[in-house]
């Protein structure tokens, strides 16, 4: 069994959840969201906490979610721990632990100047919600990384008519701060846009850099969700490119299915 830890679980949140205070009428609450095509993903963190509840969006979303301030004082605060967030999410996290929660605990504190206080805090995570920031205070860690990846990375491997091979690994983002940070983790990529008014990518590409980049990272590094599938066949195809003679029939054919099969279970 593969299991989180909270640095993982920081970078899952740092891609695909958020941090939020709710309300209901006049009763405040604190949340947390991760929304995913991977129901068994989110069952696995919500294991991890130990609290929250996994439902169905759609056909193909699924959320995550605790609003519950106990909840978030017995389980959350003390599992995430002080396992940094890279992204605003730091921010908003601290606004959580630090104002919102206190006055949750406190019961001697008036109702109408909790909630009052209570709507401070709320507009201000909500007004953090467009700002690129990344931590700068903490360099990320293997595990952030391989969480972060799990939520927004994305394996391409593509055989061309002429039979070329073209493979890369690639994350997206509207943060290009966080992307140099984890240009700068992986020591090589390039940070850029694919058009006005686009997301940004960070991505490494080609067979000799992805062998050089990559393949000790994957290798070292399996994801926890359905998208280890993806990674177990990227490093079978990066073992074939590795050799020199990648480019026979035998191997041009394994190639081939290795790159359907990676399609096909991003598409499941």
């Amino acid at each position: 069994m593969i299991l989180l830890n909270s640095n993982w679980v920081a970078g899952f949140i740092d891609g695909d959840g958020s941090f939020a205070l709710d309300t209901v009428g006049t009763f405040y609450r604190p949340s947390l969201s991760i929304s995913q095509d991977d129901p068994q993903l989110l069952y696995k963190i919500k294991k991890f906490f130990g609290c929250g509840s996994v439902t169905q969006k759609n056909a193909r979303s699924w959320h995550y979610r605790c609003r519950s301030a106990e909840q978030f004082k017995k389980y959350i605060i003390p599992k995430l721990g002080k396992a940094p967030f890279q992204t605003v999410k730091q921010y908003q996290y601290e606004i959580i632990c630090n104002e919102a929660m206190p006055l949750f605990m406190d019961k001697s504190i008036p109702e109408r100047k909790c909630h009052s206080l209570l709507q401070v805090c709320l507009e201000k995570i909500k007004n953090s919600r467009n700002i690129v920031y990344v931590n700068s205070n903490t360099p990320i860690n293997e595990d952030w990384v391989v969480g972060f990846f799990e939520a927004e990375g994305h394996f391409s491997l593509r055989l061309s008519e002429a039979r070329y091979v073209f493979i890369s690994y690639k994350i997206t983002q509207k943060n290009k701060l966080l992307l140099e940070k984890i240009q700068n983790f992986f020591g090589f990529g390039n940070v850029h846009s694919e058009g006005e008014g686009r997301s940004l990518k960070y991505s490494v590409e080609g067979i000799e850099n992805v062998c050089r980049y990559g393949l000790p990272f994957f290798i070292k590094n399996p994801l926890k969700g359905k998208k280890n599938l993806q990674r177990v066949k990227f490093v079978k195809a990066l073992r074939i490119l590795s050799k020199e003679n990648y480019r026979n029939d035998e191997n041009l054919a394994k190639l081939s299915k290795l790159a359907d099969d990676i399609i096909k279970i991003r598409e499941r």
